[in-house]
């Protein structure tokens, strides 16, 4: 499970949306004073992802609060396998058989080939709208534990 830290930036009834800071592997790298990725980290700048969350567990959620969501690997895995994965199969898919038909229809191969391709990807990403619709949110897991530290006034 990949657990992150993030701020509740809105609730609407049962519905929760979270912002979280975009992390980068650079701050445990040894390299990271010397790398390429780093400074183009740094000249990017900070950004932050917002989604909704199942906060199935955990009510009564206040904006600002700190919580911890997580997600599966396993569901971030075929996520990423099917938004990857499938329109670079109907991409490749229509260039070829745009290429196959093309005689039939006395169309250049190659023009066959761009536009079966362009319609093949146009597929896909109609299709992983539909697939993709949230069905495993990330879940809100628990709260982050506020230590509030009584300051003692100052003496005179």
């Amino acid at each position: 499970m990949i657990e992150e830290q993030a701020r509740v930036v809105a609730v609407q009834g049962e519905r929760v949306w979270v912002e979280a800071i975009k992390q980068s592997a650079c701050g445990s790298c040894s390299a990271r004073g010397g790398c390429g990725t780093s400074v183009l980290g740094k000249v990017l700048g900070v950004k932050s992802v917002r989604v909704e969350v199942d906060p199935d567990q955990i009510r009564n959620l206040r904006l600002d609060e700190q919580v911890w969501i997580a997600i599966e690997e396993g569901e971030l895995v075929q996520g990423t396998l099917w938004l990857y994965g499938l329109p670079l199969l109907f991409l490749l898919g229509g260039a070829l058989l745009g290429t196959l038909v093309a005689p039939q229809f006395g169309i250049h191969p190659d023009l066959a080939a761009v536009l079966a391709a362009g319609l093949g990807l146009g597929g896909a990403l109609l299709l992983l709208r539909r697939r993709l619709q949230p069905r495993a949110l990330p879940r809100i897991l628990r709260r982050v534990a506020v230590d509030y530290v009584q300051l003692s006034p100052l003496q005179s």
